[in-house]
Formats: structure tokens, C-alpha cells, sequence
């Protein structure tokens, strides 16, 4: 921020204020004018003439899966990314992960790094795992990906199949997946646009866990632990959907889940859970003050699959009835309702300069046709 700063105009300047904003709130500005009130805890409001929501990832969702304990409290660890949240764990109790991506990755390793002996197992719905990067200095080839790559194709089975293709003679030629993957990176949101809203459904049920665990890979190390860990029996990997968390905290554990492909119920012994699901994008079940007074007020609309907030091209959420609210945007995560891809840094960059050049495009015109409507000039 200070590099910002030191590169600003002259006479613009850049505060930070620490604080925790709950609602915000469309003020009573002066004609053609819009204000809004941002509310604080305990704080006066903060009055802005344009805001922009850049939350990042909300907690993980809690398990829709029935138990007698409280998530977030005792032994049934909620977010695995609070302050010292298996830092209470003992090193001999057995520990389940829910999920097998990148944060049960990290969870695991955490846990073996700081001596824990007890055994762990990932329980997932499909039993995968991060793919590893490789390990490898060079980018991913260029141009092996056309511009109008799937162009036109709307369906996510049409889109897999072509993908497929291309891999396939991609390796034919001594090139890798990750290279095919890679070069889809700048074209994805089309491709997610093109879809239908049935397509997206079926690729996010059917498709989008594979696309994750090829798009977001492992580090080379990371995954060479892991795997060792699974070779070793350190760690267990059970493929099915958990059905039942029993148990007090203190006093032991029983998950029931059903293995994929099979009706039998099944038992794991435990003494820890942790949700290892990830970042959760479900704002029907989101708790977020903030978010939850948007909705309230009808200033944001969600998306059909409930993934995301829907925006105008120039990042302007759309309210309840699908009309701008001006002054009012957003940038971040919930972009994937539209884009898909909007989590990694490279995306998120972009993002963010354009939503800033869309703001300062608009209020030039904005400050133009005021200028007009007096009769004036701009001095110099």
C-alpha cells in the first residue's frame, strides 16, 4: 500500500481502517448523486460516494451430515484455519479430514509436523487428490490452447470431450496435461459462460472435482509427502459420503458414511473431525453480517446455483430485481458465479483493474455531463 500511495496523484491519499462493516446502506445524497452508509460496530458510519466489496473466501460450510455435537466447539473442528485450532489435538488421537484436496493437504501435514502419532484418514466423497505441479522451471507451453478453442459449445459433456481430445494429442506430441490446462486458464470464463445453466449444473456435479484437483495442483513437495504418507498407511483415504457424526465431545467419535458405489453403512472411530471441505461459496447458508443485510435489503442478488453474486459487466452488483446499484461493486471469489475461475491471484489482478478503470471511466463521464449541464469548463 505504500508503493500505492508514493505513485498516487497529487492530492489523493490512501487511509486503512481497521473495523468490521455490518451493513451498507444507500444514504439520501443530492440529486444524481449516490452516497451510501457504511456501518460499523460501535462506530460512527463511514460515508462513501462509491464502495467496493473485496471480501475474500468465507469459512467453510458445516457438513450437512447429522450430529449430536456442535460444530466449532470441542472435537468437531469447524474451521481448520482458526488461530490454534489443532494446536489442541493429541499427538495419539485419531483424526478424520473431511475432504481430500488441498486443505486436508495441509491439515495433515500440519498435524505430522508437529509430531502427532495417532491416525489420520481423509474421507472423501471421490477419493481425490491433488494433482502435483511439475517440477520444472519452465511456463506451460504457449499457443498450444486456440483463442476460439470449444468455441460455440454449450454443453459441459461437448466441452469435456474436446478437452480430452486435445490432451490426447497433446501427450501425442511430447507436450503435458498441464500445459492443455494451463493454456485454458485465460479463456475459462467464456467457456463457463458459454455453458447453459444445466450445463453448469452438470459440470459442477459431475465434472468440476476433477477440474479442481487438475487446476489446483500441489506443490511438487507437498504432494511426494502425501503420497508417501498414503504408501506408508500413515495416512488412510476412504472414498464416500459421510452420513452420521455420533458421539460426545470428550468421549470418543463413531462417522458413519456410505462407500461410493456401495448401500452399506460403515463406521469410523475417531476422536477428532475436521472440516476440511475448504472455502464454502454457499450464500443461502452464509452467515456474514454483512452479506446477510445485503441480502436483506434486496442490493445484491444471487446467482441460479446460489455460487456467487451476480455483477454488470463493470462490476456493479446487481440488486434483487436485477437492476444496478450504482457506486455499489464487487471484486473476488464470488466472481466464479460468472467467471468461474476468480480465486487465483493472476485472475483476481485482473479483476481488480478493471473493475478500478470501469469506477474512474464512469465518473469522468459522470463529472463531464455535470459540467455540461452548467455550462462549464474544466480549468486549464
Amino acid at each position: 500500500m505504500a508503493v500505492a500511495q508514493a505513485q498516487a496523484a497529487p492530492g489523493v491519499t490512501l487511509e486503512t481502517i481497521r473495523a468490521e462493516i455490518h451493513d451498507v446502506e444507500p444514504a439520501r445524497p443530492m440529486v444524481g448523486e449516490h452516497r451510501f452508509l457504511l456501518h460499523r460496530s460501535a462506530q460512527p458510519s463511514i460515508e462513501a460516494a462509491e464502495v467496493i466489496l473485496a471480501m475474500g473466501n468465507f469459512l467453510p460450510g458445516k457438513p450437512a451430515a447429522p450430529t449430536s455435537a456442535d460444530w466449532g466447539a470441542g472435537d468437531l473442528i469447524a474451521d481448520p484455519w482458526a488461530s490454534g485450532a489443532l494446536a489442541g489435538i493429541e499427538a495419539d488421537a485419531d483424526v478424520v479430514l473431511l475432504g481430500s484436496g488441498l486443505t486436508s493437504c495441509d491439515v495433515a501435514l500440519q498435524l505430522l509436523d508437529q509430531g502427532h502419532t495417532g491416525k489420520l484418514t481423509m474421507l472423501s466423497r471421490r477419493g481425490l487428490l491433488p494433482q502435483p505441479h511439475r517440477v520444472q522451471e519452465l511456463a506451460p507451453a504457449a499457443s498450444l490452447v486456440p483463442g476460439d478453442f470449444m468455441k460455440g459449445l454449450t454443453g459441459a459433456r461437448e466441452q469435456m470431450r474436446a478437452v480430452r481430445k486435445l490432451v490426447r494429442v497433446a501427450m501425442d506430441i511430447g507436450y503435458d496435461w498441464r500445459d492443455v490446462v494451463g493454456g485454458l486458464r485465460p479463456i475459462t470464463p467464456r467457456l463457463w459462460q458459454q455453458l447453459t445453466t444445466e450445463g453448469r449444473r452438470q459440470f459442477v456435479r459431475h465434472i468440476g472435482p476433477y477440474w479442481d484437483t487438475h487446476r489446483h495442483c500441489a506443490a511438487p513437495a507437498i504432494f511426494s509427502r502425501i503420497d508417501q504418507a498414503l504408501q506408508s498407511g500413515r495416512i488412510g483415504l476412504r472414498c464416500g459420503r459421510l452420513l452420521e457424526v455420533a458421539g460426545a465431545a470428550g468421549q470418543g467419535l463413531r462417522i458413519a458414511w456410505r462407500a461410493r458405489g456401495q448401500s452399506a453403512r460403515q463406521w469410523l472411530a475417531a476422536q477428532v473431525v475436521v472440516n476440511c471441505t475448504g472455502p464454502s461459496n454457499d450464500l443461502k447458508a452464509c452467515e456474514d453480517p454483512l452479506i446477510c443485510n445485503l441480502r436483506r435489503a434486496g442490493m445484491v442478488r444471487l446467482d441460479a446455483m446460489g455460487m456467487g453474486l451476480e455483477v454488470s459487466s463493470d462490476y456493479h452488483l446487481l440488486d434483487a430485481g436485477g437492476d444496478l446499484v450504482h457506486g455499489l461493486r464487487y471484486v473476488g471469489p464470488l466472481l466464479k458465479a460468472q467467471h468461474w475461475e476468480a480465486t487465483a491471484v493472476p485472475e483476481l489482478r485482473l479483476h481488480a483493474k478493471s473493475l478500478v478503470t470501469a469506477m474512474l471511466s464512469g465518473r469522468a463521464v459522470a463529472r463531464q455531463a455535470e459540467y455540461e449541464h452548467w455550462g462549464l469548463q474544466p480549468a486549464g
